[in-house]
């Protein structure tokens, strides 16, 4: 923690929390950004934003289930 009060992050994923979908962000300070992203399955993108996955939440209406074959 930096300031006067101790009271910020001098972690840059700490202060941005750039990482979605539960997706884990890593200090690295030979990466362009400064960080690199780990993404949960099923998830890519720059800050692991975009949703790979077959059946998502809330698709489908009415109580219904997509069945993959």
């Amino acid at each position: 923690m930096i300031g006067t009060y101790c009271d910020i992050p001098n972690s840059l994923c700490a202060m941005i929390e750039p990482c979605q979908n539960n997706g884990s962000c890593v200090d690295d300070q030979t990466q362009t950004l400064g960080y690199y992203r780990l993404c949960s399955p099923d998830f890519n993108g720059a800050n692991c934003e975009f949703d790979y996955r077959p059946c998502k939440p809330l698709s489908c209406l009415n109580h219904g289930k997509k069945i993959i074959v």
